[in-house]
């Protein structure tokens, strides 16, 4: 059966009549002529089925192609979108455009302005301009001059040092020893008190204290010194730093000039079943942590290197035989009394092969610091030093961190990535001859033995030769923990690292009193934390 073909006239249907009469009106009979009156139905033409619509908006011709790279340094795809020029009777302002956001690598360009506005044109809505990104660490291979920046190196400084003294004091509170560092921190400085304009707090332990320190609200209680704001932080053994990296960052930004970092920990004020170990153990990974101390996972470390190197453990005696020679003259330190390798090797086997004087004692104390910009250093300190670099870095979470399948228990790869970044901040090449001390992580004899050889240092495997040999006492090449390390000072968690840069700064400005090395311009302080899921490292040298 052939179909008839269309002629592109359309046939109307009849359609059902509509009746116009008016409501409660009867309908007239059928085949009347009021019946037969119809009113057809309205439609419009069809609309073919592969025809476009036209778009409700003007369409904008493309820009003609250009040789050449693009004129904002990036493909065009990624130029950021600029709005347009506000007409000149627009009641906002005179009319700004918005510059493009830099990237590391990438120059700002020189632009033409173009007047895009339209007659009778909607005038735009205000914005507000966006600043550029502050890039106050560098990426990797970063190079300065291609992008604008303020660099943290150089440009932050240590005006001031407070630290309290270091031990088991049942006489001292914990606000006590937080008002008594912040207080001898900023008199140093010689600035009045209502100049700090922010505050940051490291304390690891807060449940230590009946949750004195959980806040920054500590500093406030301490000092009076709201309504300024205060930032509690905190980050395993590397929460002092970490209170420090906060305060020298915000001054970096520009945010603030003058700020205060402390750290404060009371660890002596619980029994030995509501311990930090204990802690640990009962509170914790119900099945990770059984078993799991700290004590116990650094000996694991030590155990490896020694059978790996071919050391004994008269190595790790030699640790604590010379951390505590140091700290006999530090007055401040835990402990203060010179101890014999014989005595080291003869203590109680706490996890073998650490003995109970390979281990770190838990202590009370703060510490505290005060940072400003070298701008206003340089103007009103009476001394300070400047921070050439300061890094973080993050290798696994707390249960991981040694067990890792690509942990050798050899080192530390978190110290390892720290130092590649601080080293690059500062500029140093040859860690051991540009740097003049270095107060080092020695929670355990172990950890200040592979730390120096993951700080570059020395080489794999030679940190123990080199320190049988002298290389890291005090009139040694590279002397390490002149302090006495936290192996003799002591580890209150949170105010460890901000002793360790006060220790550097007092050092580099020529004020360490009996434990003053030579001629010190530049040092570094470091902090391990997890164990080895964080460190943190500060490179200070004198201006």
């Amino acid at each position: 059966m052939r179909r008839r073909r269309s002629t592109g006239a359309r046939t109307h249907r009849r359609v059902r009549p509509l009746h116009l009469g008016r409501p409660g009106m009867a309908r007239p009979p059928r085949g009347t002529a009021a019946d037969r009156h119809v009113v057809r139905r309205l439609r419009g033409p069809r609309v073919p089925g592969r025809a476009r619509l036209p778009p409700p908006w003007p369409r904008r011709r493309p820009a003609p192609a250009r040789d050449g790279p693009h004129r904002s340094g990036a493909q065009p795809h990624q130029r950021p979108c600029l709005p347009r020029r506000r007409p000149a009777d627009h009641g906002g302002g005179p009319a700004r455009q918005r510059r493009p956001v830099l990237r590391p690598g990438r120059r700002r360009a020189r632009r033409r302005h173009r007047g895009r506005g339209r007659a009778g044109a909607a005038p735009d809505r205000h914005r507000p301009r966006r600043r550029a990104p502050l890039l106050l660490e560098d990426p990797p291979g970063h190079r300065r001059n291609r992008t604008v920046t303020m660099p943290l190196a150089h440009e932050v400084a240590v005006v001031g040092t407070g630290v309290t003294r270091f031990g088991v004091l049942y006489d001292r509170s914990y606000l006590s020893l937080l008002h008594q560092a912040a207080t001898d921190a900023i008199t140093d400085a010689g600035v009045e008190p209502g100049r700090i304009e922010a505050a940051w707090l490291g304390t690891a332990e807060p449940l230590l204290g009946a949750l004195v320190g959980d806040s920054g609200a500590a500093v406030t209680e301490a000092l009076g010194f709201g309504p300024r704001p205060v930032t509690r932080v905190s980050n395993f053994c590397a929460t002092g730093m970490e209170a420090v990296r906060g305060a020298a960052l915000a001054v970096a930004a520009g945010e603030y000039e003058v700020c205060l970092a402390v750290g404060a920990e009371k660890m002596r004020d619980v029994p030995p079943r509501d311990s930090l170990v204990a802690k640990t153990v009962e509170q914790s990974h119900p099945v990770l942590a059984k078993g799991r101390t700290a004590p116990g996972q650094f000996a694991l470390v030590a155990a490896r290197y020694l059978a790996e190197y071919g050391y004994g453990r008269e190595v790790l005696a030699e640790v604590a035989v010379k951390n505590h020679a140091n700290a006999a003259r530090n007055p401040k330190a835990h402990f203060r009394t010179p101890i014999r390798a014989e005595q080291v090797l003869a203590a109680p086997m706490v996890a073998d092969p650490l003995g109970l004087l390979d281990c770190t004692p838990t202590t009370d104390g703060a510490a505290a610091v005060v940072i400003a910009s070298r701008r206003w250093a340089e103007r009103h300190a009476r001394r300070y030093a400047l921070i050439e670099g300061l890094a973080l870095a993050s290798y696994a979470g707390y249960y991981p961190a040694l067990f890792r399948s690509d942990n050798d228990f050899l080192g530390f790869q978190a110290t390892r990535d720290a130092a590649a970044q601080v080293y690059r901040q500062a500029g140093i090449t040859d860690p051991r001859s540009q740097l003049d001390l270095v107060e080092c992580h020695d929670c355990f004899t172990i950890t200040e033995i592979v730390n120096t050889e993951d700080l570059g240092l020395f080489p794999p495997g030679r940190g123990a030769a080199e320190l049988m040999a002298g290389a890291t006492r005090p009139d040694g090449d590279l002397p390490v923990n002149v302090s006495g390390g936290l192996q003799s000072c002591g580890h209150p968690v949170g105010a460890t690292g901000v002793r360790m840069v006060a220790e550097i700064t007092d050092q580099v400005t020529g004020r360490a009193g009996d434990r003053q090395i030579p001629g010190a311009r530049r040092g570094l302080a470091h902090n391990l934390g997890g164990p080895g899921a964080v460190a943190a490292i500060t490179v200070l040298g004198a201006p």
